[in-house]
């Protein structure tokens, strides 16, 4: 099995960086994994987590073979549900340490 392709892509505003998003996807598999989306805590409700989102969902869109992407997320971050629900995420079940996940399908049509 090939090794994944991991991006890490940081948001700066005036040189100073306001958050990251994280992800990983493997050649020619239909999913793709958001591992880390976090934001400055002065830098919140901004849009900032919006915007590294969809960067992220546009580039894993065109990427061959991505179909859905799974997002899990810290049990009990409500603020962080909302967040993902309110991005089209649906709620897919639990991992292996019963935290919440979240998927995005058919991004190819983003």
């Amino acid at each position: 099995q090939e090794s994944p392709a991991v991006t890490i892509k940081v948001l700066e505003t005036d040189s100073k960086p306001q958050g990251f998003i994280s992800f990983a996807s493997f050649p020619e598999n239909p999913l793709a994994t958001v591992s880390d989306l976090c934001i400055s805590e002065g830098a919140r409700s901004q849009g900032f987590g919006s915007m590294l989102l969809r960067h992220t969902e546009k580039i894993l869109s065109s990427t061959a073979g991505v179909q859905t992407i799974v997002i899990p997320v810290v049990k009990g971050q409500k603020r962080a549900i909302a967040f993902y629900r309110k991005h089209g995420y649906l709620y897919t079940g639990t991992n292996i340490g019963q935290n919440p996940l979240f998927a995005k399908k058919n991004i190819a049509k983003i």
